[in-house]
């Protein structure tokens, strides 16, 4: 049973404390705020975890909390503050709460780059649901089938991504909810991306866009458009591309605008170099590099470094590629990610055919074709094994 530490005379600190979780709950939606105050609001909430009379005030404070956190370096440390709330809500017998901690930590590990842990964490928080159909607990089902498509990409199977996208897609229509169709729709529409399926990822991002404008969100209207300019450089459609990127305007220091301005960021950058604009394309992608590394998205800045190689070979900077791609490598080899590490080597094959070393060209393509069998996504094989015959016919030609 949860321990009350505070004595019936003691009224005064149980409410000083109340109070100070009550203007930490004020300040959701400045993530500016919680960024400077982290430790603060951290402290505060450990203190008063195993109390009672504040336990709930404490949960409802964390998912405020969780939510609004956006560098995640201290992830660890909040990672033990949800485990501690948890062994209450398991002693308190509530599944409910027990739920909603368990799709909260989710949520906020994916954010943090722990997609395994996410992964597991939403898995859990929805085996806590109950059976039954209601609006609130339909919205949290589609919640954690959305948490498990991110978690899980690009490593699970098109089979489990269709019945994940099937169930956030039911559970997102019964819940009635609008802004959470709108998430639905955009999430899928960034998947079917990575699918390389275009049609469906551009019809589910207008769906995403159009809800979005009816909710005047901008930041969720950007994200669509960000994502539309993505497929229209995939399908070098670049003027239409240039144009979506040009109606983006977003500070990167607004509330919760730093990731899409990242990623606009990195698409113009991609843009510059279709265009042979190489010097432009440097000068974006080392600015998105800068910013990634004041954050924890190894991901992102593998394939960050990975363009900037592109563009130094473009350069004919072969020497300084060479550097860039051996450090994209270590970030594939440290974070197991098999598909980037059959990359370099495709990369690599690029950069030696641009040296006039066929031969080496030829050792890297066999390299990146052993690697390729390790890929457990299909789709993803797929890509790559597509990417390696494109390299080896150039090789012919």
């Amino acid at each position: 049973m949860v321990a009350n530490s505070f004595s019936d005379d003691d009224a005064r600190r149980l409410e000083d404390m109340k109070r100070k979780l009550a203007q930490i709950r004020s300040h959701d939606g400045d993530p500016d705020w919680f960024g400077s105050h982290e430790s603060s609001t951290r402290n505060t909430i450990r203190r008063v975890s195993d109390k009672a009379p504040l336990y709930l005030d404490t949960v409802i404070t964390a998912f405020v909390c969780l939510r609004n956190l956006h560098t995640h370096k201290t992830y660890q440390l909040w990672a033990q503050i949800i485990a501690d709330l948890l062994l209450v809500a398991d002693d308190l017998r509530n599944p409910d709460l027990q739920s909603q901690l368990w799709l909260a930590y989710a949520d906020f590990m994916m954010r943090a780059g722990q997609h395994k842990m996410a992964s597991r964490a939403a898995e859990i928080g929805t085996a806590f649901l109950p059976d039954r159909s209601e609006p609130d607990i339909d919205m949290r089902r589609a919640q954690a089938s959305l948490l498990l498509i991110r978690a899980q990409q690009p490593v699970s199977s098109k089979a489990t991504t269709i019945r994940l996208i099937a169930r956030a897609l039911k559970y997102a229509r019964s819940a009635n909810n609008i802004e959470l169709k709108a998430r639905v729709y955009q999430t899928l529409g960034h998947i079917y991306v990575v699918e390389e399926d275009y049609k469906p990822a551009i019809g589910f991002t207008e769906l995403a866009l159009n809800l979005w404008k009816s909710l005047d969100n901008e930041l969720g209207r950007i994200d669509c458009m960000i994502n539309l300019a993505r497929i229209a450089r995939m399908e070098n459609r670049f003027e239409e591309m240039n144009a979506l990127l040009q109606e983006i305007s977003l500070d990167p220091d607004s509330p919760n605008g730093h990731q899409q301005f990242m990623n606009r960021m990195y698409e113009e950058a991609a843009l510059h170099l279709e265009l042979a604009h190489y010097d432009s394309a440097e000068e974006t992608i080392k600015w998105v590099i800068e910013y990634l590394e004041t954050m924890n998205m190894p991901r992102a800045m593998g394939v960050a470094k990975q363009t900037l190689a592109l563009i130094q070979i473009s350069q004919q900077r072969f020497d300084l590629a060479e550097d860039t791609l051996t450090k994209v490598d270590e970030i594939w080899n440290k974070h197991e990610y098999v598909y980037g590490q059959a990359d370099v080597c495709v990369a690599r094959c690029y950069l030696e055919r641009m040296r006039k070393q066929e031969q080496r060209a030829i050792e890297w393509l066999d390299r990146a074709e052993r690697i390729c069998f390790e890929i457990k996504n299909e789709t993803m094989r797929k890509q790559m094994q597509t990417a390696i015959h494109n390299e080896r016919l150039k090789g012919i030609a």
